[in-house]
């Protein structure tokens, strides 16, 4: 029986042939596309993009296991838009030793572990740890499909000890025979599919505050994402979702290891790619989840700006980007901070998304122009603001255009565009002293074109009224009343 499915990377689910050998850098990915377009050059086909995210709807583990480094696979994984729960990359550790990692870390036994791989080194890595192995050349036969049997449920939730006493408002909820039917049912993973479809459509359910419904899915769907009715769950997810779920939904404390995502048990890529109901209700969600702070920013000699962020850089979802740009002092020592040569790309996916929920339904129709970095090269390829800028324009058909760059001295120009905007969405990725935006507003202002807003998925905390939140758990009431721990512990 197979009940988790890891991948290789190269040659596997990348079509990276071309890149010479040794050190693989983000660099050899993106220097094709450094005008910070998404080139699909290093994809097979969209069946072996979209492939990892289907297993994991239909209940499968996924994980991606590679000898590249951290860097290059965070960024070829956000090239492809490729979904999987984690990834390992080159640590010391030996290919036969990741495959048993993620084996642990999914909780199966490595002979329950099928791993994917297009070398002879890759299939002795999986036979040293135990795993079964299936050649990826087969994967690329435009009629193959991989066609496994669904994997036993089970339980993905750590234990916990019942307390229903402690939550005086969930008390009379879960004395409720339904609920001890839900408790069993959790923990053995909903293999009756039958009655959780019911009890979803029960008037016990219906009764449920959005919240307790949000709780209730959210535990269901990180249990079993192939339950029949995960669309009808999704939508009950997305519909009591507020900002104390942020840590329950994401993966934020993965971030060293290149993930930043919603948990693909929740919602996978390939899902959002392919229904764009789904993706409506999504991105209404996460303007929930991550409600936007706005202030007006009164500028020396300029018009005032509306800057709306999402979350404050010291936060745990806001210092991604940091992560992301790989951020660093300039020199050993030096004050001041510049993206470096190792950025980890798959982390600007979901502030992206963010920013798409944010711009649905403002400044319909006008362009996205971003806050320019340096030229990208070896040392600084990320172009973080406008790789988030053409993922907006993407999303919502809006169009981004590059007007502004800067010159060797770190000056701002505009360039002339057939059709000239009257006024423009500035797009960064996030906002420190805030010496860029001011800039990017002159530099726009004397060619006549105003700024409608400024959007940054983040701010240092100066840029903040209010303290920050502290911890928060939008389910850890209902999940400790069930016997289990919310995903966020």
């Amino acid at each position: 029986m197979v009940r988790a499915v890891v991948f290789d990377l190269d040659g596997t689910l990348a079509d990276t042939a071309g890149i010479h050998d040794g050190r693989r850098t983000p660099w050899d990915l993106l220097s094709p596309g450094v005008s910070g377009a998404q080139p699909n050059k290093w994809a097979f086909s969209q069946y072996v993009c979209d492939l990892p995210g289907e297993l994991i709807q239909k209940g499968y583990r996924v994980g991606v296991a590679t000898r590249a480094p951290i860097a290059y696979a965070s960024t070829a994984l956000h090239l492809l838009g490729i979904d999987t729960e984690a990834l390992i990359a080159a640590s010391g550790v030996s290919k036969a030793g990741q495959l048993v990692r993620l084996a642990q870390r999914f909780k199966v036994s490595c002979s329950e572990v099928l791993y994917v791989g297009n070398e002879l080194a890759d299939e002795e890595a999986a036979d040293a740890a135990g795993c079964q192995y299936l050649d990826a050349p087969w994967l690329l036969n435009a009629s193959a499909r991989l066609d496994l049997h669904p994997p036993i449920p089970s339980s993905r939730l750590r234990p916990a000890r019942v307390q229903p006493q402690a939550f005086q408002d969930e008390l009379a909820l879960f004395q409720d025979e339904t609920l001890l039917r839900l408790r069993d049912e959790l923990h053995g993973g909903f293999s009756d599919q039958k009655w959780h479809r019911e009890f979803c459509e029960s008037a016990w359910f219906e009764g449920l505050t959005l919240k307790q419904k949000a709780a209730v899915a959210l535990l269901s769907l990180v249990t079993n994402p192939a339950l029949s009715h995960r669309r009808d769950l999704q939508c009950a997810l997305f519909d009591g979702l507020g900002p104390t779920f942020r840590g329950c939904i994401t993966s934020h404390q993965h971030a060293k290891d290149g993930m930043f995502q919603i948990h693909p048990a929740i919602v996978t890529k390939a899902e959002l790619r392919n229904d764009g109901e789904l993706a409506s209700w999504y991105s209404d969600a996460l303007l929930n989840v991550f409600p936007p702070y706005k202030k007006t920013w009164r500028l020396d000699g300029l018009p005032s700006v509306t800057l709306v962020v999402a979350e404050r850089y010291h936060s745990g979802w806001g210092n991604v980007l940091g992560s992301a740009k790989n951020y660093r002092p300039q020199a050993p020592g030096a004050a001041r901070m510049s993206s470096g040569p190792e950025p980890r790309l798959n982390l600007i996916d979901l502030p992206s998304d963010v920013l798409v929920a944010y711009l649905v339904w403002e400044s319909e129709g006008i362009p996205l122009v971003p806050v320019p970095s340096r030229a990208p090269d070896a040392q600084h390829p990320a172009e973080v603001s406008l790789r988030i800028a053409n993922l907006i324009g993407e999303q919502l058909g809006r169009q981004v255009l590059p007007l502004i760059s800067r010159d060797a001295n770190g000056s701002f120009l505009v360039h002339p565009h057939p059709g000239q905007p009257k006024s423009v969405v500035l797009i960064d990725d996030q906002i420190t002293t805030g010496t860029s935006i001011f800039q990017a507003v002159k530099a726009l202002k004397e060619v006549n074109i105003e700024v409608d807003h400024v959007l940054a998925y983040s701010a240092s905390d100066s840029w903040f009224a209010e303290p920050p939140a502290g911890k928060q758990c939008g389910t850890g009431a209902q999940a400790e009343a069930l016997g289990v721990k919310c995903p966020c512990e």
